[in-house]
């Protein structure tokens, strides 16, 4: 009886043997899309099966036990993981990376890696050079080319090196007002000082402007002036008040070196023995060491008119910041202009507050081509079984106009 069991165990030891080893033989041959396949696991026994192709498992140590990503290669070592191929062109631009699996303690080598995916298409259908995604550091639009007729401004001309439309591509393409094409392909005012001339003869490289001064020693090195690094501009330096006599420059900001317009907020105000400041810029803004006086830095002080608001921008009181500035009457905010306004295809109709006095001024944006209540005009009203189509006011049964018009 003991020797009957015995055999079965060891047929079955057998049996399982062989499901691991056909198990093990197998190999993972899937590429993904845009990156290199690796190759597959390598396969287990007595001399070490060799490994399919696919993703390259690291090999094991000899015998039957098994890597943590690839089977084990056998008492003679498995043969490597064959590497994947190369992937397709990566969508969007973006290469494809090649792995491979690392050697196994005692057994074969590392599979190879597959051969890295080329980069996206192009408008000519061809793969990307490098597959990296466009340069997105400008703020000019970029959009991928092959040839100028591809591009279309503020972008005319197509920088093939680069594959992208651009601004310009030398200084002849460029206007007089910004003569000078940029190594990012913008028109410009300079990129360097020999660039500029006159009484401006510095470029600032922040801006590309050509400026008077970027340091004192732009303004004589005398130490009678000093260059204003905010406004570029070669201004009176200072130790003391007394030595600031230009009306609209009357206080020594003796941390800077330079007369300025205001120290505080009380230099702004309306004088007429010190100058600077007026009523409409009560705000001296020290921020980024201006120093200048200013209609605004909050909502605090835009308390005149409809301008409410402030834009910190620019230091000005506007109408609206954003679309809730406007109102409830369907108004909203053109933030270039910063005034408030009816969406396209909308017009602003005001109502109430005639000449008695009688009711309150409303006002709100209306399709004049569809609205009944204000078909074609703001103050058409039409009859109850009537549709406003194309600006009139049609009857819903016999297609006639008839409009009613309220009293002004």
């Amino acid at each position: 009886m003991r020797r009957y069991s015995s055999t079965r165990a060891t047929i079955a030891v057998v049996a399982l043997t062989g499901m691991i080893g056909l198990i093990d033989c197998g190999g993972d041959d899937a590429s993904p899309t845009g990156t290199g396949a690796t190759g597959g696991t390598g396969g287990s026994g007595t001399t070490g099966g060799t490994a399919g192709a696919g993703k390259g498992g690291s090999s094991g140590s000899a015998g039957a036990d098994a890597g943590t990503t690839g089977g084990a290669a056998g008492a003679t070592g498995g043969a490597a993981g064959k590497g994947g191929s190369a992937g397709t062109a990566g969508k969007g631009g973006t290469g494809g990376t090649a792995t491979g699996g690392a050697a196994g303690t005692g057994g074969g080598g590392a599979g190879k890696g597959g051969t890295a995916g080329t980069g996206g298409g192009m408008p000519d259908g061809s793969a990307g050079s490098s597959g990296g995604s466009i340069d997105a550091s400008s703020d000019v639009p970029r959009t991928a080319c092959t040839m100028d007729a591809q591009c279309s401004p503020p972008t005319p001309y197509c920088d093939t090196a680069s594959r992208v439309c651009v601004q310009c591509l030398s200084a002849t393409n460029c206007p007089a007002t910004a003569p000078v094409c940029s190594a990012a392909k913008t028109c410009v005012d300079c990129a360097t000082s020999a660039d500029c001339s006159g009484t401006t003869p510095y470029c600032k490289p922040d801006t590309n402007t050509c400026v008077r001064c970027l340091s004192n020693a732009n303004c004589g090195g005398d130490g009678g002036t000093a260059c204003n690094v905010i406004t570029n501009t070669c201004v009176t330096a200072c130790t003391t008040d007394a030595q600031c006599t230009s009306n609209a420059l009357p206080y020594c900001n003796a941390m800077l070196g330079y007369c300025v317009e205001c120290l505080t907020s009380g230099n702004c105000a309306p004088d007429a023995g010190r100058g600077g400041g007026n009523m409409n810029q009560p705000v001296c803004l020290t921020t980024g060491n201006s120093f200048t006086c200013v209609a605004c830095t909050d909502d605090t002080t835009c308390t005149t008119g409809v301008n409410t608001h402030c834009n910190a921008a620019n230091n000005t009181c506007v109408r609206c910041m954003a679309d809730s500035h406007c109102g409830d009457g369907g108004e909203i905010c053109n933030l270039t202009t910063h005034t408030c306004g009816c969406p396209t295809g909308l017009n602003l109709c005001t109502t109430g507050g005639g000449r008695g006095g009688d009711g309150a001024v409303t006002s709100g944006c209306y399709n004049l081509q569809t609205d009944p209540t204000h078909c074609g005009g703001c103050t058409t009203v039409c009859n109850m079984n009537q549709t406003c189509t194309a600006g009139d006011c049609v009857n819903n049964d016999a297609g006639t106009t008839d409009t009613v018009t309220p009293p002004g």
